[in-house]
């Protein structure tokens, strides 16, 4: 549009310069008039050049942002696939895992009868059964369990209903380090028991 009216403009000038030499216009006041109009014309290319360079200078401008948003997007989208991954690889499937790890405590015995993990709120879950009629509460202070690196895992939440009872580990973050645990339990009244054993399929 912008070429359009300057190329008018210019038309309009030409124009005006040429036909008869009206009355009063010498020769050289004829050529003057062509040569403002040469100079016109001269200007009017040179602004031409000069909007066409703006043009591209913009379509480059644009096609770069272009290029840029497209890179954006797909790298926006690879690290989006890589987060899912990541924590599809970093959550398993809870397990249940039944035991059979029998233990003397005082005149009666422990025994383990499972582990269940929750990797949602990592935690490991061991169910147990007393001789006894009553299961006592372990005492947390002195309640531990220590995974095959060496790591220590504390309990805080425990439970019992007759001589059923269980107890909770905490920050579990690899479980594949439970496979193989050392579990210390108290309970009030008896000295702690301390006894090592495999978690199958951990």
């Amino acid at each position: 549009m912008r070429k359009i009216i300057i190329l008018s403009v210019l038309a309009g000038i030409l124009l005006t310069g040429c036909g008869a030499n009206p009355t009063g216009y010498s020769a050289n006041e004829d050529s003057s008039v062509m040569e403002d109009a040469a100079m016109t014309t001269t200007k009017t290319t040179e602004t031409l050049k000069t909007i066409d360079e703006i043009d591209r200078k913009i379509s480059e401008a644009l096609d770069e942002i272009e290029k840029a948003k497209k890179t954006a997007i797909s790298e926006i989208k690879k690290v989006a696939t890589s987060s899912t991954t990541a924590a599809t690889t970093m959550a398993p499937e809870p397990k249940s895992v039944e035991l059979n790890v029998k233990t003397q405590r005082g005149d009666g015995t422990l025994t383990f009868i499972k582990a269940e993990t929750r990797p949602a709120t990592n935690q490991i879950i061991f169910y147990y059964e007393t001789s006894d009629d009553l299961a006592k509460m372990p005492d947390i202070y002195k309640t531990v369990l220590i995974g095959k690196s060496g790591k220590e895992y504390k309990t805080q939440n425990f439970g019992g209903v007759g001589n059923k009872g269980d107890v909770w580990f905490d920050n579990i973050t690899d479980f594949s380090d439970l496979s193989t645990v050392t579990l210390t339990y108290a309970f009030e009244g008896y000295e702690p028991v301390t006894v090592t054993f495999d978690i199958p399929g951990l």
